[in-house]
């Protein structure tokens, strides 16, 4: 009898030996969020309580100004980028999101973003990138502050101070002054950073700041259609250098992960998958399901073992993913189960949805990339004698 104790995986959470972690509760700026928002609440109604307005259309007007004044920061993002050279991707105000998936422009909602705000842009070359991105994140901030100065401006040009607009405008000032202010202060909201943050970075963090070039770098090498394969290893690298539980970690993993996978480097894969689901437990929504999918499609097409991928795809919630993802989890689950007719089905769905979805630039690469995988379905029902693995 052997004495030796039995090898631990090197990939726990991905071969489900431990959980993935639920997300973390922060104490500490869900308490600070409360005393400031309940602060921030009370000196609103005082400074308007003596409004002509009831106290229903007070509220509805907050809201309203809460709606315009991010909208406004957003935009500032968005303008200031477009006018350094960067290309729009999405923006979200609140729960509606306006944003390019698999090529097209989608609206829709999201409830899993921390923020009031966010907007999305890639990058046109790496060239003075850092005042670039400089200019952009400092861009919502002067969009929120700096219109409060020109509605101010325009009130008294125009004596409006007594009209029946003071109001509202008053509103919508309070509240794009608080949200400018609070957006300059460093802080993460469950892994997203704020404007400030970034603008800290950028300034002082020369590691953090380059992995946020390189994240850009990389994501503009897939928007041009430069395969996986290809992506430059010293990027990858930096992407991939900190570890601070922020989006930025988790996005250099996920980058790192495709780029291996698509190298045939299945241990590195594997490491960067495992260290993705683990930054899972600060996240939900499509990308925790994303991941998922990806650790089944991972047990199945590379372990071959059936039943971990069925455990992981039970933890899916499909109707968040694009049905293309779906197309390839169903592929992998039956090359596992030896069912290769099936998986040949799903994969010819899989080229028609990316002849459909996908832009022209693309489109060759994907192509190419999914014809590899076809060879390697057909190898492998060649070589179906090879068991699979029941747990």
């Amino acid at each position: 009898m052997s004495d030796e104790a039995p090898t631990k995986s090197p990939t726990p959470i991905l071969d489900l030996e431990v959980p993935v972690g639920k997300r973390r509760a922060q104490f500490g700026s869900q308490v600070l969020g409360f005393v400031g928002g309940l602060a921030g609440s009370t000196l609103f109604f005082a400074t308007f309580r003596k409004s002509d307005l009831p106290f229903p259309l007070l509220v509805l007007v907050l809201v309203i100004a809460v709606f315009a004044a991010v909208l406004v920061h957003e935009l500032g993002h968005m303008l200031v980028g477009w006018g350094v050279g960067f290309h729009f991707s999405s923006i979200q105000i609140t729960y509606f999101r306006l944003g390019f998936v698999n090529g097209k422009l989608r609206f829709g909602f999201r409830r899993d973003l921390p923020l009031l705000g966010y907007a999305g842009i890639q990058i046109d070359r790496v060239r003075r990138l850092r005042k670039r991105l400089f200019l952009f994140t400092a861009g919502g901030p002067a969009a929120s502050i700096g219109s409060v100065v020109i509605l101010a401006f325009l009130m008294n040009a125009f004596d409006l101070d007594h009209s029946w607009i003071a109001t509202p405008a008053g509103v919508y000032a309070y509240v794009s002054l608080v949200l400018g202010m609070v957006s300059l202060v460093p802080m993460s909201a469950r892994g997203f950073l704020s404007d400030g943050a970034r603008l800290a970075n950028l300034i002082s963090f020369r590691e953090k700041s380059r992995r946020w070039f390189c994240l850009a770098a990389l994501a503009n090498a897939h928007r041009i259609g430069r395969p996986a394969k290809t992506w430059n290893n010293s990027w990858t690298n930096a992407a991939t250098a900190i570890r601070d539980g922020t989006v930025d970690e988790i996005a250099g993993c996920w980058i790192r992960y495709v780029s291996s996978s698509a190298r045939k480097q299945l241990d590195v894969a594997a490491g960067y998958l495992e260290r993705s689901l683990e930054l899972a437990s600060s996240r939900g929504g499509e990308v925790r399901d994303t991941l998922c999918m990806e650790a089944a499609i991972f047990q199945a097409w590379h372990r071959r073992d059936l039943d971990k991928a069925t455990r992981w795809l039970d933890r899916v919630n499909q109707s968040r993913l694009p049905r293309l993802s779906l197309v390839r989890g169903t592929i992998a689950m039956e090359c596992a189960r030896g069912n290769f007719e099936a998986a040949n089905v799903s994969w010819e769905e899989g080229r028609s949805l990316i002849e459909k979805l996908l832009p022209t630039k693309l489109h060759d690469t994907f192509i190419d990339s999914w014809l590899e995988w076809r060879e390697e379905i057909q190898d492998r029902q060649q070589n179906q004698h090879r068991p699979v693995v029941e747990g």
